[in-house]
């Protein structure tokens, strides 16, 4: 079965208790983590595939905090392919395509699609 998501924000701290975006009532960002994770193991298969829209994770620029993405992300139930949100980086993509698992089925865990156009001046 195929699913569709978008803005787990997993490990963003702002948005716990912030009633204009998001409303999401934790007492901690392990503990939104855990609900999100629960929630999305009760509906998907191991077979399956969500097909994640962007806004993964909210977290610095730096290894141990995509490692942290990346064992999150593998207590996931089903293939996830995603998109690049705006709160996504390339960086964080690339850790987690050098870290990609292979599923029973031999299908890998995380497929990667951009969109949009990366224009760049002067290496900038």
């Amino acid at each position: 079965m195929n699913y569709f998501t978008a803005d787990t924000h997993f490990f963003h701290k702002s948005l716990i208790h912030d009633r204009i975006f998001s409303n999401r009532d934790f007492l901690c960002v392990e503990e939104m983590n855990e609900q999100i994770m629960d929630a999305w193991n009760e509906v998907v298969c191991d077979q399956d595939t969500v097909y994640h829209l962007g806004d993964i994770a909210l977290v610095d620029g730096k290894t141990k905090a995509y490692e942290k993405v990346d064992q999150l992300l593998k207590r996931l139930n089903g293939q996830i392919v995603f998109v690049k949100g705006n709160h996504d980086s390339r960086a964080m993509f690339k850790y987690l395509e050098k870290h990609n698992a292979t599923l029973k089925n031999e299908r890998k865990k995380y497929l990667f699609n951009d969109v949009g156009l990366i224009l760049k001046f002067d290496k900038k």
